[in-house]
């Protein structure tokens, strides 16, 4: 009896050892490990319009690392597979005949994955139901004939478009124009090409996102490149970046005429662009390359931009009113002698939120070993103010603490490779805790370029992170500080300061980045209020009696109708 107790045991713990390197086996096969499956669904614009009874054609992708299962559409499958994946495919939805025109019609979508347990994914899209829809127009390939874009229209770039030279784009206040998202569609203006995009205050030219409300992120597409036949210090037919191949005159910019016009970009917003194909190969939220000093350029705000937000690459373009809202990478970024002048410029910074290339707001380069070649990058930035994460972040213990943002974010101005960029009558708080408010990093070329930060407000800076002089200086090169402490006012030498509402209304602690638009504002008796450098007028700006973005409460250009801190929830 004993006996076959003992064997009774010995069988039943095999059985269960055998149970369980099946269990395991079946897990190294792709059992219950792998993640949700993804489902994105686009339309045309983000929320589609169409008559009773007429088609919507849906465009869906979908993902799973087990294998896809099927895909359903309010309960109803559309669409299985056999374990792909991953698959795109067009669904063609009727809008019922009987829905009230007005009437908003949200549509689910779920799919499924094909393991043993089944894991699912959802996305939803809106349709208007209105008997008179906007028509969706897509736009690809070349541009070759004078167009204009009518409001009355959505637009969906497909891939990259060159609008060619001697071609010239008008777009309509109050235009929507979407980048495809399965392309990164991207809208190019060549070199000898006109852009006529001039929004208004209330109705501005917007570029954004196919992704649904509540769906749209960082690189959704690509963005819009302005490029001219101005100076840049690299060649008369210099390829811009993010361009993979070009034929003829696509893509390239550069030549002799400084006073190049490009057209006019006034009252635009730039939403969820931004793609960096590889190390500094990017396309931005706003790219420009060697745009003249006849175009016109003011009035844009560039958000949720998965690369910098504005970049300059050469050229003489100057520019007045931007907003860097919420960036993946740098905010302003000046190359290749680029030496336009830049004025009311107002930068937010997510905390949590940076590129694994070190994430600055300011970045100039001249270029980068022949470091003397000319034209030096030599802009001249006036009355910028820069909100970076420790203006957004949770401060603790009422000082900043390094770990409540993004390891990714670096210096507030990095400017190397003998840039003699010029920063007047600004404010940059919240910059750095590890890295510099200023990082001057070989930043002197020959002669008489030298970088140039005076009359500036610096805050909420780690102590012993306002300037780094001394870095990497090459030999012969080197940065000149004298001035730079006694022309610039920095908050308690240095030292960090929490509390500056003396300064900006309300900052107390820590901003909100969702509702920005009034901490910018100078508080009664602010330093910022008086004692600005007059001599930017002989520079072509604006003389101002203020320091930073904005003036008053009275004044604050940042709460103007076609400013948008919100574009994630913006119904288009």
């Amino acid at each position: 009896m004993k006996l076959f107790r003992r064997l009774f045991w010995m069988l039943t713990a095999v059985s269960v050892f055998a149970l369980s390197s099946c269990s395991d086996d079946d897990d190294e096969d792709g059992g219950a490990d792998f993640g949700q499956p993804t489902i994105s669904v686009t339309a045309g614009a983000s929320t589609p319009q169409q008559a009773p009874g007429k088609v919507v054609t849906l465009s869906i992708a979908v993902t799973s690392e087990s294998g896809l299962a099927s895909v359903k559409l309010n309960d109803e499958v559309i669409k299985t597979y056999n374990g792909e994946k991953s698959a795109t495919f067009n669904h063609d939805y009727t809008v019922p005949a009987t829905t009230p025109s007005g009437t908003d019609l949200k549509l689910t979508l779920i799919v499924t994955d094909n393991q043993a347990t089944a894991q699912t994914a959802t996305s939803s899209i809106t349709i208007k139901v209105t008997t008179n829809p906007k028509e969706t127009v897509v736009i690809e390939g070349k541009v070759t004939t004078s167009a204009t874009w009518s409001a009355s229209k959505y637009y969906v770039l497909k891939g990259n478009v060159f609008v060619q030279s001697g071609v010239e784009l008008t777009i309509e206040p109050g235009t929507v124009i979407f980048g495809d998202k399965d392309t990164k569609g991207s809208l190019i203006i060549d070199r000898g090409a006109k852009i006529h995009a001039v929004g208004t205050p209330e109705k501005p030219i917007i570029f954004t996102s196919q992704g649904g409300v509540g769906f749209r992120d960082y690189s959704d597409w690509g963005g819009v490149i302005l490029l001219g036949k101005a100076v840049n210090n690299q060649s008369t037919d210099q390829k811009i970046e993010g361009i993979s191949a070009t034929t003829g005159q696509n893509g390239l910019y550069g030549g002799s005429a400084d006073n190049d016009n490009s057209g006019e970009f006034q009252y635009v917003r730039i939403e969820f662009g931004g793609i960096a194909l590889s190390t500094d190969n990017e396309i931005n939220g706003l790219t420009m390359g060697s745009v003249g000093s006849a175009t016109k350029l003011d009035h844009v705000q560039v958000s949720f931009s998965g690369d910098d937000s504005f970049e300059w690459f050469g050229g003489t373009v100057n520019a007045k009113y931007l907003v860097s809202y919420s960036g993946w990478d740098d905010d302003l970024d000046t190359d290749f002698g680029y030496t336009g002048k830049v004025q009311y410029v107002a930068v937010m910074r997510d905390p949590n939120l940076a590129d694994k290339s070190g994430s600055n707001a300011f970045e100039s380069d001249n270029e980068g070993n022949a470091r003397d070649i000319t034209p030096y990058t030599a802009p001249v930035f006036s009355n910028v103010t820069v909100f970076g994460p420790h203006v957004y972040a949770a401060l603790s213990s009422g000082a900043l603490s390094g770990s409540a943002i993004s390891g990714n974010f670096q210096n507030g101005a990095h400017i190397r490779r003998r840039s003699a960029m010029k920063l007047y009558n600004s404010a940059i708080v919240g910059f750095s805790s590890s890295f510099y408010a200023f990082n001057f990093l070989d930043s002197k070329g020959s002669g008489s370029a030298l970088a140039d930060v005076k009359n500036n407000y610096i805050a909420r800076v780690a102590s012993g992170k306002v300037t780094n002089p001394e870095s990497g200086v090459a030999t012969g090169g080197g940065y000149d500080v004298t001035g730079f402490a006694t022309n610039n006012t920095i908050e308690a030498s240095g030292v960090t300061k929490v509390d500056i509402s003396g300064v900006f209304t309300g900052l107390t602690g820590a901003a909100d980045i969702t509702k920005p638009a009034d901490n910018f504002v100078p508080a009664a008796n602010s330093i910022l209020l008086t004692g600005a450098v007059t001599d930017v007028a002989a520079m072509g700006l604006e003389a101002t009696t203020f320091k930073g973005a904005v003036e008053s409460a009275e004044k604050n250009w940042l709460k103007q109708t076609w400013i948008n801190f919100d574009p994630k929830h913006t119904s288009y």
